[in-house]
């Protein structure tokens, strides 16, 4: 077999954290504490807490290594500088404004999806440094870029990226307007325009309209 190494992921430092102690020995992370935690718990270089055969110093907190995935950036675990009680939860992730069957992750990694809406538009923000990059990128190097945030092939145009809508071209009848793709997650799904009994004035339904009032007519 052959033998991968990764940085470590330090995970965040709470805001109400009152101490902050730096990196030390074997520790590549910093660690929270506070004045109580000090006073209540005597200096021991072996206490601790233990998982997955590592020792994590009390206070400490990191993401999880599961292989082959590597980081779960999506869990937080944590070692109670008193109880040395190690607890694991995921991340709470906030409610949706939309229907969770159009939500998408901005990447792969992403531990919570968003709503469409709420993506940045490349209109009200500056570029980032992806896009300058892009810039200067080859058509494949931005290609795999976009499929490795979620974006989608399609057989004419694309790649898309993740929660992007389009209507799909043939090369025999040109763009099907009365067709609209989305890109989530990977993956496409197409639908016709629904039509309702009387929508005649629209150009998607207007063959349907008329179907309907000649067996209207044929049937009276």
């Amino acid at each position: 077999g052959r033998v991968g190494c990764e940085p470590v992921v330090c995970a965040p430092i709470p805001s109400t954290c009152d101490l902050v102690l730096p990196p030390t020995g074997q520790f590549c992370c910093p660690t929270c504490t506070n004045a109580t935690q000090l006073e209540v718990v005597p200096h021991d270089d072996m206490r601790g807490c233990h998982m997955a055969g590592q020792y994590f110093a009390p206070g400490s907190m990191w993401h999880p290594y599961l292989p082959p995935n590597g980081f779960d950036t999506c869990t937080l675990c944590s070692c109670h500088a008193v109880t040395l009680k190690v607890t694991c939860p995921r991340v709470d992730c906030p409610p949706l404004d939309c229907d969770e069957r159009v939500s998408v992750r901005p990447d792969k990694r992403a531990c919570c999806r968003v709503c469409p809406s709420s993506l940045p538009q490349p209109s009200q923000r500056p570029p980032s440094s992806r896009e300058l990059r892009e810039e200067e990128a080859t058509d494949e190097q931005i290609a795999e870029e976009i499929l490795a945030t979620g974006g989608c092939k399609y057989p004419v145009g694309g790649p898309y990226r993740n929660g992007q809508e389009w209507h799909p071209r043939l090369y025999s009848h040109g763009e099907l307007k009365c067709v609209k793709c989305r890109c989530k997650d990977s993956k496409v799904k197409c639908e016709r325009k629904r039509c309702n009994k009387w929508s005649c004035n629209d150009e998607c339904c207007a063959a349907q309209c008329k179907r309907r009032r000649r067996n209207i007519r044929r049937h009276h």
